[in-house]
């Protein structure tokens, strides 16, 4: 039996949760015009990668909700990102259609799945409403964040300028995003999920069965017509306003009509 705390209504999140404008969960989504013909979902997972995507990948098997899908689009970051959830909260959220965590704009369900740190003081409660789940998170940012508490000491500052690059970014770390992306593409094989892959930056997936799309230059392209968010009075690369989303949605567009799965 699921956890009463996991359960409720579909408009929980419109009702209770959202303080923003809905209008700020539009994406490059929400101009694809092949999607218009899906019943989509947009999985978000905020300073995450394939680690996460692979557990909810297998979250959705082992539910078997994943037959449920039959495409996928995934952008991917900039790797490693290594985070660990506990299966039992991800295959919850699963059984119960995200419905802490979702929302519904322009006929798109977004879900947002948020990490719950270690060095949070309420780490061990998951706050469903808000998709939080408890994180084992062994991100550079992470990790760093992690250490603000300790007393300052030479080992801790050695430790922080000195290895956690070489740990968290080494050949290691880079190998564990590669076998995740491989599962995710194996979990898509294994159930015909046809899709494409693209990115800002060094693809990480070995496209085979999923269809790579070439993407290197659109970083450049957002900057050059200032269509990328601001951050400290600098560009946040890897986020962008409407202007930057229907950009990329166009090249999609365009991309997608040229490549036929």
């Amino acid at each position: 039996m699921l956890n009463p705390e996991w359960a409720g209504a579909d408009d929980d999140w419109k009702n209770e949760i959202w303080q923003e404008i809905l209008e700020t969960r539009t994406g490059w989504y929400s101009y694809v015009d092949t999607l218009k013909a899906y019943d989509t979902t947009v999985i978000a997972t905020p300073a995450q990668g394939y680690v996460t995507w692979a557990q909810i990948l297998h979250g959705l098997e082992v539910t078997d909700k994943i037959k449920n899908y039959q495409k996928i689009i995934i952008q991917e970051t900039v790797e490693p990102r290594i985070t660990f959830f506990q299966d039992k909260h991800i295959e919850e959220l699963i059984l119960t259609n995200f419905v802490k965590c979702r929302e519904i704009v322009d006929n798109i369900s977004h879900i947002i799945l948020n990490p719950r740190d270690m060095w949070d003081a309420d780490f061990q409660k998951p706050k469903t409403h808000y998709g939080q789940l408890p994180v084992f998170n062994l991100h550079y940012h992470a990790v760093r964040r992690m250490f603000r508490d300790y007393p300052d000491n030479k080992n801790k500052e050695t430790f922080l300028d000195k290895y956690l690059t070489g740990f968290t970014f080494g050949w290691m770390g880079n190998q564990i995003a590669q076998w995740a992306s491989d599962y995710v593409q194996d979990i898509c094989k294994k159930y015909n999920i046809t899709g494409y892959v693209w990115s800002f930056k060094q693809p990480i997936m070995d496209c085979k069965h999923l269809t790579r799309i070439k993407s290197k230059l659109w970083l450049h392209d957002l900057s050059t017509h200032n269509e990328l968010t601001w951050h400290n009075n600098e560009f946040d690369y890897g986020h962008q306003i409407t202007a930057g989303n229907k950009r990329i949605a166009e090249y999609l567009n365009e991309k997608m009509s040229n490549i036929r799965l």
